[in-house]
């Protein structure tokens, strides 16, 4: 009988300290760099797993268009298996009509079995695909470059990221579109700028100040990369923790589901 007093009142206390919190955080960060010509603002959605009713729709774009972003990048898992994938369709539609929309697949695009058909969905309705290839973004006046590959599933990750990294412009701003974190090392020898990735879904379980993650998919028990931003060898990776509801059984724990709003802003001596 203690131990089950016991875990009710933990259970009390993590419900009353916002353990269980659900609302989506814009979770904000700001990145400097010599190579940015003009500030650009970015939001990135990451591992929506087809979680939006109809309903949600237009909110969920009414929030992001609040942030005026240049541009949304969408680095995986936005599809899911076994669910219905209009409505992921239609936030892509809808986002792509005042700000450009890039993507890439995650695992769960493959889980699919239709990772193809699903890209071709996205491209009409309004997303830039990229999977192994690159495109450009206007940054007042300059251009960045945006590279995107496809999740390791495909069979084909590491001959994409080849092909990108073979295709950097070191003067340029290059930033990396792909689903895991757990491969940083090969995106800071490439020379990306900024990686920006999805796939471990905050850890799932966290604990302020003391645990940054419990679990994630591809790395394991107590994983490195879960949350915020990571430095390496002057590169970055933004690891967002996603808008994921799954494992559906499973909450998350001290790890609301997050959008990130990255500024990327020329070096302040340059502006003063």
């Amino acid at each position: 009988m203690p131990i089950i007093i016991g875990l009710i009142s933990l259970l009390a206390f993590m419900q009353l300290a916002g353990a269980f919190k659900s609302k989506i955080e814009f979770s904000s960060y700001t990145i400097e760099s010599k190579k940015i010509p003009s500030p650009i603002r970015i939001i990135a959605v990451c591992d929506l797993h087809d979680r939006l009713s109809e309903e949600e729709i237009p909110l969920m774009c009414e929030k992001i268009a609040f942030y005026k972003p240049d541009a949304i990048m969408m680095c995986g898992d936005i599809f899911d298996e076994g669910r219905d994938h209009s409505n992921s369709l239609a936030l892509i539609s809808e986002l792509s009509k005042s700000s450009p929309v890039f993507y890439v697949t995650g695992n769960h695009e493959y889980n699919t079995k239709e990772a193809d058909k699903l890209k071709r969905k996205a491209s009409l309705a309004g997303a830039c695909v990229l999977d192994g290839d690159r495109a450009s973004l206007d940054c007042g006046g300059g251009l960045i470059y945006v590279y995107g590959v496809d999740d390791k599933n495909s069979g084909s990750f590491f001959s994409q990221l080849k092909t990108c990294g073979s295709a950097l412009d070191a003067s340029s701003y290059s930033i990396l579109l792909s689903h895991r974190p757990e491969y940083t090392g090969f995106y800071t020898a490439y020379g990306f700028d900024l990686a920006i990735c999805g796939h471990a879904h905050g850890g799932q379980w966290r604990l302020p100040r003391v645990l940054n993650g419990l679990y994630s998919p591809g790395q394991g028990l107590f994983p490195k990369y879960t949350s915020g931003l990571y430095y390496d060898a002057g590169k970055i990776m933004a690891v967002s923790r996603g808008l994921s509801d799954v494992p559906k059984h499973v909450p998350r724990i001290f790890n609301p589901p997050e959008i990130m709003v990255i500024d990327l802003q020329p070096e302040k001596k340059q502006i003063d």
